[in-house]
């Protein structure tokens, strides 16, 4: 195994069956804790209601705030909550408004409302959905 896959082994990896047993605790508990997902749909719609008051195209500043994704491969686990305020704090103004009819770029799909609400709920079933199984 080359070093870099061993490392990245290591960091998903975990020692002792225990410290497996306690990262999938942490996990499903985050999954039935429903105020992250209610923070991402938060997030979600603020986006919405403030992108036709915003260029199509994001800022120059939208653009060099990405730079605050350029950073070392975590070694621990982060928290779920500061992790999805730091995606929508640099993330969200660095998209491209492509909801409305005002991008003529191509088209996702996602930018009429009930496609947008569907795709939403397809998050949920967390399909693979380019393999038919």
């Amino acid at each position: 195994m080359p070093h870099n896959d061993q490392r990245i082994f290591s960091i998903f990896a975990p020692k002792k069956m225990k410290d497996h047993r306690a990262l999938q605790a942490r996990m499903f508990d985050e999954i039935r804790d429903r105020r992250l997902f209610e923070k991402a749909e938060s997030y979600g719609l603020d986006f919405l209601e403030k992108v036709f008051d915003r260029p199509v195209y994001p800022t120059e500043e939208a653009l060099r705030e990405l730079a605050h994704f350029d950073e070392d491969f975590p070694e621990k686990t982060g928290n779920a909550h500061a992790i999805l305020d730091f995606l929508h704090r640099y993330g969200s103004p660095a998209t491209v408004a492509q909801v409305g009819g005002r991008y003529f770029g191509f088209v996702n799909g996602s930018v009429v409302p009930a496609g947008l609400a569907a795709k939403n709920l397809s998050l949920f079933w967390d399909q693979n959905t380019a393999m038919q199984v």
